[in-house]
């Protein structure tokens, strides 16, 4: 009875991956496996939103994992460094896997194969190491805002009732060293943006919108996973989001993503101009 260790990031809910793991099952019955999600952040910065949407992350792959006939033992989150993520479960776990099952995004984009995660792997560890290559869940592209994008993201905005901006304050926000404002692509097509503001350690993320057309398909959750990306690389360790109570969708959405209610009272004052 084969016994596999699954190590994957965003992958970790890929079709590819479930098929993979489920063909395997289905040809060795009774055989097992274990998922292990390399953290956002390192050891010394972890905790709270990141770490959430890790294990959140890992929650939903285990559950499409059994779905699909496959017997999962245990999920676990390891260091942000894949390598030593390995490293620590093989050694907390000795002689419990026959065999590594390694997912990633195609070499073209995935960061673990520009780093070379992969050979590195199969030179470290003595297990054999299977490669599963996942495509992203739709052809989504991901870039930061630009001025250019005012009036589509201005319309997108308008359109799910969000506040505009002129183009002059469009300009500040995007120029500013404080804020992130990312945009989703589909064929050229803008589908979806996300802003968010910084002051080094903490981000609140506001303003999120997806066209009407791709709304419920994954984009959302892919915007986040970028914008979570991006601000941990940039030294945040927790996220804050503006989300109206009664925007049922929206507060589905964060807690699927691993977000909690922290019941603060938000009040707000308009400045004249």
């Amino acid at each position: 009875m084969p016994r596999y260790l699954i190590v994957a990031d965003q992958t970790a809910t890929s079709p590819e991956l479930v098929s993979r793991a489920k063909e395997l099952s289905d040809e060795h019955a009774g055989s097992t496996f274990a998922l292990l999600l390399p953290a956002l952040l390192p050891s010394h910065v972890r905790g709270g939103p990141f770490d959430a949407v890790t294990r959140g992350r890992a929650e939903q792959a285990r559950t499409m994992l059994e779905r699909a006939g496959v017997t999962v033992e245990r999920t676990t989150i390891g260091d942000a460094a894949p390598l030593l993520a390995i490293e620590d479960e093989l050694d907390e776990h000795p002689g419990a896997y026959d065999e590594l099952l390694l997912c990633t995004l195609p070499a073209s984009i995935s960061r673990w194969l520009r780093l070379d995660i992969l050979d590195q792997a199969r030179r470290r560890f003595e297990l054999p190491i299977r490669h599963i290559e996942a495509q992203l869940p739709s052809r989504l592209e991901f870039r930061r805002a630009t001025l250019r994008d005012h009036e589509r993201i201005q319309a997108l905005w308008d359109e799910s009732r969000l506040e505009t901006v002129d183009e002059d304050e469009w300009e500040t926000l995007i120029t500013s060293p404080g804020a992130i404002a990312l945009v989703a692509e589909e064929e050229g097509a803008l589908v979806g943006a996300i802003v968010a503001t910084v002051d080094g350690w903490r981000a609140y993320v506001y303003h999120v919108a997806v066209v009407p057309a791709r709304r419920r398909r994954g984009v959302a959750q892919a915007l986040f996973a970028e914008a979570h990306a991006h601000l941990a690389r940039a030294g945040n360790r927790i996220i804050y989001v503006m989300v109206n109570e009664e925007n049922d969708a929206g507060m589905a959405l964060l807690r699927s993503l691993g977000y909690r209610t922290q019941g603060d009272v938000v009040m707000v004052h308009q400045l004249e101009a």
